[in-house]
């Protein structure tokens, strides 16, 4: 619940300082074959985890030399968070209102992505 903006002081405080913010990690999985559905989920923290800054250089030295092929498929898991205050820790949300492409149409991935298909 907002409170209403009766002048130009609150417009810029709620311009510069929302109270309620909601934002998306997507987590691309390339890997020969399809990923199997029954496995576990992977947990935002486990997602969070992969992208820690010591495992970053890793991955990068991992995939630069493996010729990709159309055996290889492309999955995005998208997690979607929401906090009600700037310092707040995130809230993941289980079940988004948004299907899987408009998280990737929104984060203006969806027609990068189809360019090479």
């Amino acid at each position: 619940v907002s409170t209403p903006i009766t002048n130009f002081k609150k417009y810029l405080k709620a311009l510069f300082f929302p109270d309620f913010y909601r934002f998306r990690r997507i987590v691309f999985v390339v890997k020969p074959g399809e990923l199997i559905d029954n496995q576990t989920p992977i947990s935002p923290a486990e997602a969070k985890q992969w992208f820690s800054s010591r495992l970053k250089g890793r991955f990068k030295k991992d995939i630069i030399d493996i010729h990709f092929s159309r055996q290889y498929t492309c999955t995005a898991l998208i997690y979607e968070f929401e906090k009600y205050r700037m310092n707040d820790e995130p809230i993941h949300v289980e079940n988004s209102n948004l299907q899987g492409k408009t998280h990737l149409e929104k984060a203006k991935l969806w027609a990068a992505l189809g360019k090479n298909l």
